[in-house]
């Protein structure tokens, strides 16, 4: 790992510290050597009397010897002060040597405090991570053990190419879903701005295959993951929970629903159910929750009395999925075996009364209501696909109120949306 390189590099430099201390040490010895030499040899020359330049000419026998004496006697005063210099040369060269490996040292001890301080963060956070995992995990695994459904599925994909998985939803769009190629007035623009046309492009291959070949109506072809699928059996019946997770708070809005911005677990759901009824011909496929899951770690005050069950029960209803269920009280038992008269659900977003049955609420859906609420999505999702076949990419983003589908849209900038050009505008909720 990158800590043990540095920790192993750190190591290396203090050796090679070590090494040129020891380096150091013997030439200093060198130098104290030499220098010990020399006084010694001054010493000795004192006490003889020393070596004047008339001793060597008077104890010279002739010039030559003269020459010669003086010539040695200079040496080996050269050679002395050669050998105290490269030595005091060598000491500080070392010194230099060491200096720069102490800084590199620090340099290394810095580097490995600031890894060692990101590694205990990231400890720190795995094990924040693992905690919350855990806790989740409890959870989800509480809620399931609520109820008589499992977990069928889970990153269930459709419209892939997979034995076991199901076909994807296939959609005819409207007969009349090719017309002209765009022009500025689908842009949104003027007339006398009117861009070059656009060419039509089919949804998909399957669908350009279909319209080439002079088929019937073009189709659509969706596909998708579910993050989760539970199953019920009861009798000849099979109910349906489809679960989406999500990293921030979400909720099923029917307005939205129908105004094509919350399409996503309704197409989930239905893909699912006409796949089950092909899997399983003898029995009744019904829906019974579409619910989103905010996976979260929510802050609950701890009660009063200090009860670890009030404070479970705390955190589960923060941790509630939210969306739409079934009306059916037998099918809210199976959802929920805790729901008791007069009480909310600790895991689902619904009452019941005294009698039994639950509270009206636009979150209740009859067989009735289920089927009306997805001819209404798969009108929607017909209406846009016929728009994308057709070519129109008019840039005309959601506005509903404060809400907007700008507002953390990655391709703003690019989009072609502005609210400064002549002609553009927002598309508002029914």
């Amino acid at each position: 790992s990158q800590l043990e390189d540095q920790e192993s590099e750190l190591q290396q430099t203090q050796q090679a510290i070590s090494d040129k201390q020891g380096e150091i040490d013997q030439t200093t010895a060198d130098l104290q050597d030499a220098r010990s030499t020399l006084a010694a040899r001054m010493r000795a020359t004192y006490k003889g009397g020393g070596t004047s330049l008339m001793a060597v000419v008077l104890g010279s026998s002739n010039g030559e010897d003269l020459i010669s004496n003086i010539y040695y006697a200079d040496k080996i005063s050269e050679q002395d002060a050669q050998t105290i210099s490269n030595v005091q040369t060598l000491e500080s060269q070392l010194e230099s040597e060491k200096s720069d490996l102490e800084d590199k040292q620090d340099e290394q001890q810095q580097t490995l405090d600031d890894t060692q301080d990101k590694v205990e963060k990231y400890q720190g956070t795995v094990a924040e991570a693992q905690s919350y995992v855990q806790s989740l995990d409890s959870e989800l695994q509480a809620q399931i053990e609520a109820g008589d459904f499992d977990p069928a599925g889970y990153e269930l994909s459709f419209g892939g190419s997979g034995p076991d998985s199901p076909a994807g939803l296939v959609l005819d769009l409207a007969p009349d879903a090719a017309p002209d190629p765009v022009t500025g007035a689908m842009l949104g623009l003027s007339s006398d701005r009117d861009p070059a046309p656009i060419p039509r492009r089919a949804v998909s291959e399957q669908a350009a295959r279909e319209l080439m070949a002079g088929g019937a109506h073009p189709r659509m072809y969706l596909n998708g993951r579910i993050d989760r699928l539970d199953l019920a059996g009861c009798g000849t019946s099979l109910y349906v929970k489809i679960l989406d997770y999500k990293s921030g708070a979400l909720d099923l809005s029917l307005r939205k629903m129908a105004d094509g911005r919350q399409l996503q677990l309704m197409v989930y759901m239905e893909e699912v159910l006409s796949w089950l009824r092909q899997k399983y011909p003898d029995r009744a496929v019904v829906p019974a929750a579409l619910l989103y899951y905010h996976l979260s770690d929510p802050f609950v005050a701890e009660p009063a009395d200090g009860d670890p069950d009030a404070l479970v029960r705390s955190r589960l209803g923060a941790m509630k999925p939210m969306g739409i269920l079934s009306a059916d009280p037998a099918v809210l038992q199976m959802l929920d075996h805790g729901l008791s008269s007069g009480a909310n659900s600790a895991y689902l977003p619904v009452r019941m009364k005294k009698d039994g049955t639950p509270y009206a609420s636009p979150r209740l859906f009859t067989e009735a209501g289920y089927r009306a609420l997805w001819e209404t999505c798969r009108a929607v999702c017909v209406r846009l696909g016929s728009q994308i076949l057709a070519g129109n990419i008019t840039a005309q983003p959601f506005r509903d109120g404060a809400d907007s589908a700008c507002t953390y849209c990655p391709y703003r900038e690019v989009c072609g949306y502005d609210p400064r050009i002549p002609g553009t505008s927002t598309k508002s909720g029914n």
